[in-house]
Formats: C-alpha cells, sequence, structure tokens
C-alpha cells in the first residue's frame, strides 16, 4: 500500500501516538476513526442544478397542483421543550 507524508504539529502528534497507544491501532487506522464531513455541494450548485433540470424538464401542471396542496397542508412540527 502507498503511503503519504504530512506535516503536523508536535503537540498533535503527540495526541495522536497517544490515542494510537492506547488502542493498539496504527497511524492510518486511527486516523480512519476520525468522522470527516461529508462531501457536498454548495447550496447555489444544487440550486443551479435544480433550475436547469426544471428547465429541461419542468413540473406537470398535476405535479405541481399536488406540490403546491402538500405545502398548504404540511403543518409546522410540533416543539417539546
Amino acid at each position: 500500500m502507498s503511503s503519504k507524508t504530512i506535516s503536523i504539529e508536535l503537540d498533535v502528534y503527540r495526541r495522536l501516538n497517544k490515542a494510537k497507544q492506547a488502542r493498539g491501532l496504527s497511524f492510518s487506522e486511527l486516523l480512519r476513526t476520525i468522522p470527516l464531513p461529508q462531501e457536498s455541494a454548495p447550496v447555489d450548485e444544487f440550486l443551479d442544478g435544480l433550475s436547469s433540470l426544471l428547465q429541461r424538464e419542468p413540473l406537470s401542471e398535476e405535479t405541481f397542483q399536488l406540490w403546491e396542496r402538500a405545502q398548504k397542508e404540511d403543518a409546522a412540527p410540533e416543539v417539546s421543550h
């Protein structure tokens, strides 16, 4: 398996090394356990794509009416404190 060298600050290295030793993992195994945010398209890209799609394939009148009715009937969720 190929590898890559990275530079990190000494305090970060010490924390990672301590966690690695405590869990009996390699650095790669330890780093794989860190949850990373999912890559997603920015809102502008999503809206541009949606706009483009609707220009190519507009909603039918029936679909639009169903969507409008669903929005009117959709009640706000109840919030409990």
